[in-house]
């Protein structure tokens, strides 16, 4: 992080990622078992915390677009990251918020591109095809 709005270049895509995986591990905890079932306090819960996550990722990516658009980046690039950015928000009202972060993740990624900032995967166990 660089502030709350930013993600460092280097890292950001771990932010995402590693969201991605709270979310995928929260999701778990939802699934219907003899202690624990979709509707109960607890899993409301836990659909709460996923919600906020996939709001901040939101605000990272927008705030990556905006700012691109700002400085002149590459409208081809910037397409696509509206693009992600309009699936992520699709993924986020069925409640698919390991969606919505990935889309939220390639909608960054494609804004910090399209002003010629490297966002490569370093490092990353989960690189992206660049859709």
């Amino acid at each position: 992080w660089t502030d709350g709005d930013h993600v460092s270049t280097m890292f950001g895509h771990m932010v995402f990622n590693l969201e991605r995986k709270a979310v995928k591990h929260l999701e778990r905890e939802c699934r219907p078992t003899k202690k624990h079932y979709v509707g109960s306090e607890r899993c409301v819960s836990l659909v709460q915390v996923m919600q906020k996550l996939a709001i901040a990722d939101k605000r990272l990516a927008q705030t990556a677009i905006d700012e691109a658009i700002a400085a002149g980046g590459n409208s081809g690039r910037l397409n696509r990251a509206d693009k992600q950015l309009k699936k992520a928000d699709t993924a986020v009202a069925n409640g698919k918020y390991d969606d919505a972060i990935k889309h939220y993740r390639k909608a960054w990624k494609h804004a910090m591109k399209s002003i010629n900032v490297d966002v490569s995967n370093r490092g990353d166990w989960e690189p992206d095809n660049d859709d």
